[in-house]
């Protein structure tokens, strides 16, 4: 009866009965093989004698035969083929010797066909399949060969780890599980390699120098066994992050930078090369070193007691020079008044205020000059006369003269007119001498809206320096449609510019007087600071070609038309003489026409 192979045990067939199905091909041998019942349309079967060939797809041909088509075992998708015969298709058993394979058969033998049913052919095997036994089952004239049964795996007994796995083989008629290793030395791999019943024990494949793959000093790792895994894995020395960074171009941190962030830079230190000042530093990490950087630089000396310039002297000066600060202003403790005031000097390291006054007698000027906390304190004839001898007013020793009441007013020396004594008046407002001037009889201080009327000669006192008076000159032609000569006249007299009055001549209280050049030629002449002022209205005005002067030596001329009035301004100018007493002296304006 013919034996069907499933295809789940094909592979057992093409791997442990490779050589037993060669020799059962060789077994068979004789005539033709019939068509079997079971057979397919298989290729024909080669005669026997010659060595067979492999079909499409074939594993191994018999000698003599050549694969058919469609067949189990030769032809396309066939595996063997028997000695002299050929492999036919699936679905027979085996052909005898001589025989081709039918369609559908299994096996050919040498010069056999298959027959019906699967029987063997003249000179075919018994188609029983060798076992693990001692015993030749396939009748081959072969004892267990091509290990049968075995190739399987199998557990060793009494074995541990990778000892214990091993291979059924036939041995002595009996499957025996044989192991496929002895113990090794254990490697990383999760496996009992030494078959001591532990895995991966003792760290195996670590302790060895490796590259981590991380930066700086973390870059330097051991191996170790990494028994969740079961692989070999590169641990750094140095975790990232466990060491600050140093000044030793490494990178401690494992960031991938060197000495990054200045690592113990930023403290102070000193520059030993320097001095004074120059001496403080702050470190610095420099190329794997740490530096100390300079900070403070020469600079000008001051009051500090610090050597500024770094010269190796404090508080210093250069020649010719003083510090800064030194001989400003400055208040001395404890003091009161005028000695309170002092100026900044060095003293080590630092100011002083040094007193600049000594107590003295007191003044009327506001200050506290006694330095007894209080202000102008004393008689206030006695205070006025000390400051006109400060002023060089007064020598030493002397007084006021005609002096007088004085009082001491927010540190100014004042008096009222009523205190001098009899027949004196302060003219000039200086304290300094007194009341100097003698009391005038006639005066004239008027303003210029308030003009007094001037018609002849009028005598008059102005006491005070640029005081003026003003008078108001009507000019009245006598025979206006007569064509005669009129000249108004205006004049100060020499005495009076003598003593420092001065005369100008107004048209109004804010226009000065011009005096125009007849036939309008030449520039017109202000009536300022003159002492005659003419209006020379002569028979023949305008007459062409007569010069009339106007100013010149004080004369002012006009020929034109009068304009009614005008006003003469006096102004005491100048006092002369310095404290000869002039102000009760006169001056003297006359008017005509």
């Amino acid at each position: 009866m013919t034996r069907r192979i499933s295809t789940g045990r094909r592979i057992v067939v093409s791997t442990s009965l490779a050589f037993g199905l060669a020799a059962l091909a060789g077994c068979a041998s004789g005539g033709d093989a019939d068509t079997g019942q079971q057979g397919g349309k298989g290729g024909s079967g080669g005669n026997g004698g010659t060595a067979g060939a492999a079909g499409s797809g074939g594993s191994f041909a018999g000698a003599g035969g050549s694969a058919g088509s469609g067949g189990s075992f030769a032809g396309s998708g066939g595996s063997f083929a028997g000695a002299g015969g050929s492999v036919g298709g699936s679905g027979g058993s085996f052909a005898g010797a001589g025989g081709s394979a039918g369609s559908g058969g299994s096996f050919a033998g040498a010069g056999g066909s298959a027959g019906s049913a699967g029987s063997a052919g003249s000179g075919g095997t018994t188609g029983t399949p060798e076992i693990c036994n001692g015993l030749d089952d396939n009748g081959d004239g072969q004892i267990d060969e091509g290990n049968p049964g075995g190739g399987g795996p199998c557990t060793v007994p009494g074995e541990a780890g990778e000892c214990a796995k091993g291979t059924l083989n036939c041995r002595l008629g009996q499957l025996r599980c044989e192991p496929n290793t002895g113990p090794t030395a254990e490697v990383c791999d999760g496996l009992d390699n030494d078959c001591d019943g532990q895995v991966d024990e003792g760290n195996p494949e670590g302790g060895q120098a490796c590259s981590t793959g991380l930066a700086g000093v973390c870059a330097v790792g051991v191996t170790q066994c990494d028994t969740t895994t079961s692989t070999v894995v590169c641990l750094p020395t140095v975790q990232p992050g466990t060491l600050p960074e140093q000044c030793n171009q490494l990178d401690d941190d494992c960031d991938g930078e060197i000495d990054e962030g200045d690592p113990g830079g930023g403290n102070a230190c000193t520059v030993t090369s320097e001095l004074g000042v120059c001496r403080q530093g702050l470190s610095r990490c420099e190329a794997g070193q740490i530096a100390c950087i300079q900070q403070v630089f020469p600079t000008s000396e001051v009051c500090d007691g610090l050597d500024n310039d770094c010269d190796g002297s404090t508080d210093n000066p250069p020649p010719g020079q003083q510090l800064p600060g030194v001989g400003l202003a400055c208040t001395v403790g404890g003091a009161q008044g005028q000695c309170a005031l002092g100026t900044q000097a060095c003293a080590g390291g630092a100011f002083q205020c040094n007193p600049i006054n000594t107590p003295i007698d007191e003044r009327c000027d506001g200050l506290d000059n006694d330095c007894n906390g209080a202000v102008d304190n004393g008689n206030a004839l006695a205070l006025c006369t000390r400051n006109c001898q400060d002023w060089g007013r007064l020598g030493a020793g002397q007084q006021i003269p005609n002096a007088p009441v004085f009082t001491c007013n927010s540190g100014s020396c004042e008096f009222a007119q009523g205190s001098c004594p009899a027949g004196r008046v302060d003219a000039n407002g200086d304290i300094c001498d007194g009341c100097e001037a003698q009391v005038c009889t006639t005066t004239y201080v008027n303003t210029c809206a308030s003009p007094t009327t001037l018609d002849g000669t009028i005598n008059g006192t102005i006491m005070t320096l640029n005081g003026a008076s003003h008078f108001r000159v009507t000019l009245n032609r006598p025979n206006p449609n007569v064509n005669q000569s009129w000249n108004p006249r205006i004049v100060l007299s020499s005495a009076s510019v003598s003593r420092g009055y001065r005369m100008d001549i107004l048209t109004n209280c804010s226009t000065t007087a011009t005096c125009p050049i007849p036939g309008g030629t030449g520039p017109a002449v202000t009536a300022t600071n003159v002492t005659e002022w003419v209006a020379n209205y002569a028979t023949s005005r305008l007459k062409s070609g007569t010069t009339i002067l106007c100013g010149g030596s004080g004369n002012c001329t006009d020929n034109s038309n009068p304009g009614g009035s005008v006003i003469v301004r006096i102004r005491r100018a100048a006092i002369p003489g310095g404290g000869s007493n002039p102000e009760c002296e006169q001056f003297s304006v006359t008017f005509s026409q």
